[in-house]
């Protein structure tokens, strides 16, 4: 069965009905991550097509939107707050996590420790 607005072939048992990222009513678990994708350019502000290079994909960058409480220290119980903040702009591969689509929005849900990098403003 296909669900509106999900990426084809994926069901991860998630009803989009009750999903409304807008609102951020959307809870990731544990040390699970939410990124809203940006849109890789395929032409500069000149008027420059950028060639299609398989290279040029393998990292993605991408607004976090939600993010979990953390993960638990399985030795001593203590819970281990993410470091990632609501806002940040970061760097993650192009493999990591899962893809689903919302609104016509990309987004991938992933734990905190996938995401290589935070680019600073």
């Amino acid at each position: 069965m296909e669900r509106e607005g999900f990426a084809k072939g994926r069901d991860f048992g998630i009803d989009p009905d009750k999903i409304d990222v807008s609102t951020n009513k959307l809870r990731p678990i544990g040390d699970q991550v939410v990124v809203k994708l940006e849109k890789i350019p395929t032409e500069s502000e000149a008027g420059i097509v950028f060639v299609e290079d398989s290279r040029m994909f393998d990292f993605l960058y991408g607004e976090v939107i939600a993010v979990g409480a953390g993960r638990k220290n399985l030795k001593t119980g203590v819970l281990i707050p993410n470091e990632l903040k609501v806002g940040e702009t970061v760097i993650l591969g192009r493999y990591v996590g899962a893809d689903f689509v919302f609104e016509g929005e990309t987004y991938k849900i992933m734990p905190e420790h996938q995401i290589y990098a935070v680019i600073e403003e």
